[in-house]
């Protein structure tokens, strides 16, 4: 910090004094969590010790609290998605594509680092694959097919 003040002085933007007479104090900012995937599981990991509650943990991802409640409701109603052999299992609601011109959509940085996240965390293990392409799908409001392409190997 002390060059900036030396290379102000030099240029004439500050007086010599500036050198004796000012004292510098910098403080460092608090370093924000980039990683989305270790982010959400520390907040999951609050919410389990009842650290976090559900509503601040939705605010902070930036869901609408009361709208996702609705949601959920929603996807309780629905039934299980039978499989080949006659079992079923829940394998959540099917995502339907938006009804906007996905060529239409601009996403900012946050969520292009998301989407990633998830296509690593999918490519790792860290994360099943149809649970990859139903986040894409909800959360990006990509086409199903989309999503898929997304995870292809």
């Amino acid at each position: 910090m002390w060059h900036v003040l030396e290379v102000a002085v030099e240029g004439g933007r500050l007086p010599e004094s500036a050198l004796t007479d000012l004292e510098l104090q910098v403080l460092a900012g608090d370093v924000a969590i980039t990683d989305r995937l270790k982010d959400t599981q520390s907040r999951e990991i609050e919410h389990r010790n009842r650290i976090l509650s559900s509503q601040t943990w939705s605010a902070l991802a930036g869901y609408n609290y009361e709208e996702e409640q609705g949601n959920q409701e929603e996807d309780l109603d629905r039934k299980s998605m039978p499989l080949g052999d006659g079992e079923e299992e829940d394998r959540g609601p099917e995502i339907a594509a938006p009804k906007e011109d996905i060529q239409q959509v601009t996403y900012n940085g946050a969520q292009v680092n998301a989407a990633k996240d998830i296509v690593v965390a999918v490519q790792a293990g860290e994360l099943p694959r149809e649970t990859g392409v139903q986040m894409l799908s909800a959360f990006f409001r990509l086409p199903r097919e989309t999503a898929e392409a997304m995870l292809t190997r």
